[in-house]
């Protein structure tokens, strides 16, 4: 049996009514985004380098990475995932990073590390970092070497 590896990988080419369900969420983020606009914290000099903060509670925040292959969308089009947490009294932190091929992967981890450290620096809280497809690597990736991951999410780990 040979394995066709695009496949396998190509979750839009396996899913065809995935035009729907994006534009979905395009769509209701931004319904979202006008009902509770964010406060807008910048963690780099890059354009991408942006940070949508939907603040509610006094807990830690959770950030929200999204996906995208390492290669495509932004915050906007995941804003309709901190409605839930935000009903809840959780504050929410969806932010943007460099994509592929501009950048390696490499690069895009260190964009996250920045943008966890900027939401601690600039609202004291500790940050649970969680995401979707290539955002659940990003997140992972926060944990994998102590000395690069911030304390709060460090913190985190252990409990």
């Amino acid at each position: 049996m040979t394995l066709d590896l695009e496949r396998e990988y190509n979750n839009r080419a396996r899913v065809p009514e995935n035009p729907g369900i994006m534009a979905s969420w395009a769509s209701d983020s931004a319904t979202y985004r006008e009902t509770k606009p964010p406060r807008v914290l910048r963690y780099g000099d890059a354009e991408r380098h942006v940070i949508d903060l939907f603040e509610a509670g006094d807990g830690p925040a959770v950030m929200y990475l999204h996906g995208g292959y390492w290669q495509a969308l932004d915050k906007s089009w995941h804003s309709i995932h901190a409605r839930g947490l935000n009903a809840r009294g959780v504050t929410v932190a969806i932010p943007s990073y460099d994509l592929c091929p501009n950048v390696r992967i490499g690069d895009i981890v260190e964009n996250i590390r920045a943008a966890v450290n900027a939401l601690m620096r600039e609202t004291g809280r500790d940050v649970i970092v969680s995401g979707h497809s290539a955002g659940g690597h990003l997140a992972a990736c926060m944990l994998a070497t102590e000395a690069s991951v911030p304390a709060a999410v460090r913190h985190f780990r252990r409990v």
